[in-house]
């Protein structure tokens, strides 16, 4: 087991002695983490586009609204029910909200 422990101090040593690779072994991980997380990007999570038609918009339906709305969702109102299913079935809304 110690002859591992010297194989692998001498390694390291040899691995830190030069600057170049020291700064690599260190940089080039923070920049595939940093690289990751580009491509994972979690703040466009909240781009869904959401329909919703009420006949008559009263103080439920206009809270729910506003709720979706301050939650960074993109809220559309449509003129009838199926104006609004078919913004979904064309890919326009990610969903519908129909209120009674």
């Amino acid at each position: 087991m110690s002859q591992l422990k010297i194989l692998v101090k001498n390694n390291l040593r040899t691995l830190f002695r030069s600057r170049t690779t020291a700064v690599a072994v260190i940089a080039i991980p923070l920049l595939l983490l940093f690289l990751a997380g580009l491509a994972f990007d979690t703040t466009s999570i909240y781009r869904v586009r959401i329909g919703v038609y009420s006949a008559a918009y009263n103080d439920l339906s206009n809270s729910v609204i506003t709720t979706l709305e301050d939650s960074q969702f993109q809220v559309e109102r449509f003129e009838g029910n199926e104006n609004c299913v078919d913004s979904v079935r064309v890919g326009d809304s990610h969903a519908c909200i129909i209120f009674p």
